[in-house]
């Protein structure tokens, strides 16, 4: 990944790391936020639809935490959602609906199953959909380091921590994909707060404002 040339990462005072969780909320979920809170981390959770109590326990909860909360899609079914525009934005208004029902309120924070740059949506039908929901405000966010932990071979802990370490040297600001199902996240997460803050990041959530990053539609 080529770093942040728009900023000095010598600034320790500019240094932002924004940690994501995707496809949440799931059994690890409730972990992830005890871990953040432990840590006094905030965080960005870009969730899907899942209509078990649980679930819906565990969304109010990211909220009434202090974390951002971005949408994920309803389904998430990658192989169905980008067959058009009018498909994907009605698996999205779906999640919108269920967030409203939830917590009172609408995100426009976004981000696409897959990224932005996919191999199951062709430019053409992701260009539409994006300047669709630019019209409608919404954002939607990719990221600058994978922690990789939602691809086989899975890696382990000690191989999330040394990737996020090492890409993060020549960036200043740094959105991680993390996934709420992976184990090796969870033992992870202690190592990647504590030698990130060592290195002078802080930690924030994105948000209409904050920093963003966007792959090559």
């Amino acid at each position: 990944m080529k770093p942040d040339r728009k900023l000095n990462p010598a600034a320790h005072s500019h240094k932002v790391a924004y940690l994501t969780f995707d496809d949440g909320p799931l059994n690890n979920s409730k972990k992830l936020l005890q871990l953040l809170n432990k840590h006094r981390v905030k965080a960005t959770f870009f969730v899907i639809g899942n209509e078990s109590p649980m679930a819906k326990r565990l969304y109010k909860l990211i909220a009434a935490q202090g974390h951002s909360i971005g949408n994920h899609t309803y389904s998430h079914k990658m192989s169905q959602i980008y067959v058009s525009k009018a498909v994907f934005l009605r698996d999205l208004y779906k999640m919108e609906r269920l967030l409203w029902r939830l917590l009172g309120k609408r995100t426009q924070l976004l981000r696409f199953p897959g990224g932005s740059n996919n191999v199951f949506c062709s430019r053409r039908v992701m260009k539409s959909i994006a300047k669709e929901l630019s019209g409608r405000g919404y954002v939607y966010f990719d990221w600058n380091i994978d922690s990789g932990d939602s691809q086989p071979p899975f890696p382990s802990p000690k191989q999330i921590v040394t990737k996020i370490v090492a890409e993060s040297i020549h960036q200043s600001r740094i959105i991680i994909l993390f996934h709420d199902f992976s184990n090796p996240t969870l033992v992870a997460l202690p190592s990647v707060i504590r030698k990130l803050r060592r290195r002078g990041y802080r930690f924030g959530v994105l948000s209409k404002r904050s920093y963003n990053f966007q792959m090559p539609l």
